[in-house]
């Protein structure tokens, strides 16, 4: 009966002082609540696996000098890694781009987010359009040549109101035509947070950027390219870094100019870039 009482007078005299009990329930809910919007971001953010198939094989690779500064990596250099390592199967590249999107040649153009993505992109990731296809090998090979592109999910939606009838039709990206040929998986994208409203072959870089001296594919000093790659089975994180390594190391001694380790590039590390699952 004690503790029948007890709560009995603690609800007495939270009822006589009602100002003070009706404050301390917001501040309690508002603590509860702010932890709660906190670890639900950690949860996205941190422990979360990237929504592809077996995350835990994909690694990022970067660029290190010798003060250990890790930076992204140039085309070109991607380029020698992915065809030359052997712990992979397979290497990708991305880069953040905006585009100046247009449904209609008339359009006003408006300003989405998307990726610059090699060839491999999908097929690495382990990912499969939820409608239409992804860019095949020869869409990666010549500049300037493939205008295709991939829709995010949530830009289809919107742009196209779900219509799997987008498939085949023009969109205007930086004033040219491109072809729509698959629209990406609800759930995917390389960041938790940042819907992407589409993926275009980085090979179209030379046409987007409207002066072939931009281009992105044969500057080895423009480091501006993301890297991830999918370990084969059986090999190490420590087995795929020391084969980088050593790439990285014959780079430096045949382009002294731009993989001069001493302020730019380039010893290449690996790291995994989520939790394993």
């Amino acid at each position: 009966m004690t503790l029948l009482q007890d709560l009995r007078f603690a609800l007495r005299v939270l009822w006589k002082n009602r100002a003070f009990t009706l404050v301390a329930m917001l501040s309690l809910a508002i603590g509860i609540g702010a932890n709660s919007a906190m670890f639900s971001f950690a949860d996205a953010l941190l422990l979360r696996p990237l929504p592809v198939l077996r995350p835990s094989e994909i690694v990022t690779v970067q660029g290190t000098t010798t003060r250990a500064t890790r930076f992204s990596i140039s085309y070109p250099d991607y380029v020698d890694y992915r065809d030359h390592a052997r712990s992979f199967d397979g290497l990708a590249a991305f880069v953040l781009t905006p585009f100046g999107f247009a449904s209609r040649p008339e359009a006003l153009p408006q300003i989405k987010y998307g990726l610059q993505v090699s060839g491999n992109f999908f097929r690495t990731m382990g990912v499969e359009p939820a409608l239409g296809r992804a860019f095949r090998a020869d869409e990666d090979q010549v500049p300037g040549r493939d205008a295709v592109v991939v829709l995010g999910w949530d830009f289809w939606k919107q742009q196209f109101a779900g219509d799997p009838g987008a498939i085949g039709k023009k969109v205007r990206l930086n004033g040219i035509d491109f072809t729509v040929i698959g629209v990406a998986p609800e759930d995917f994208g390389v960041d938790q947070f940042f819907r992407l409203a589409m993926y275009v072959p980085v090979h179209m870089s030379p046409r987007l950027a409207g002066n072939p001296k931009q281009s992105l594919l044969d500057q080895r000093d423009n480091r501006s390219m993301l890297v991830k790659g999918r370990l084969k089975p059986g090999v190490t994180l420590q087995q795929a870094q020391a084969e980088l390594q050593g790439i990285a190391k014959g780079l430096e001694q045949t382009y002294p100019a731009t993989n001069n380790r001493h302020f730019d590039a380039t010893e290449s590390i690996c790291r995994l870039s989520h939790n394993t699952e």
